[in-house]
């Protein structure tokens, strides 16, 4: 893994059009085991701040209810050039998938069939 700023990030995926640069980094985490009463791992301490406010919020509350009072546990934030492709995973967490500019197809299996409907290349 490199580690690098977000501003690097942004600059090497700007200048450098040779290379396709990714970015997976968690900005939000819950230990499953302690639940909302664990510490937070947050990525930076204004992300924290701002995090804060928002849970403490009317609109996360009424999002909060309506989800059936889950615990919010992991955020993640991906970045990726055109043509990103992700393979066929499991996520541990149920998710909350918003793309901010382009386009994203994503194909979903039904859980119950288990690897059925699931072919190698």
């Amino acid at each position: 893994s490199l580690r690098m700023s977000f501003e690097d990030f942004l600059r090497l995926s700007r200048d450098d059009r040779a290379n396709g640069y990714y970015l997976q980094t968690p900005l939000f985490a819950l230990h499953p085991s302690l639940g909302a009463e664990g510490p937070a791992e947050v990525a930076s301490p204004r992300l924290k701040k701002e995090l804060d406010a928002s849970m403490a919020s009317e609109l996360w509350r009424q999002l909060s209810s309506a989800l059936g009072g889950a615990t919010w546990f992991r955020s993640q934030l991906f970045v990726g050039p055109v043509g990103t492709l992700g393979t066929a995973h499991y996520d541990q967490y149920d998710n909350v998938f918003l793309q901010v500019q382009g386009r994203k197809r994503i194909l979903l299996f039904d859980p119950c069939s288990g690897c059925r409907g699931l072919r190698p290349f």
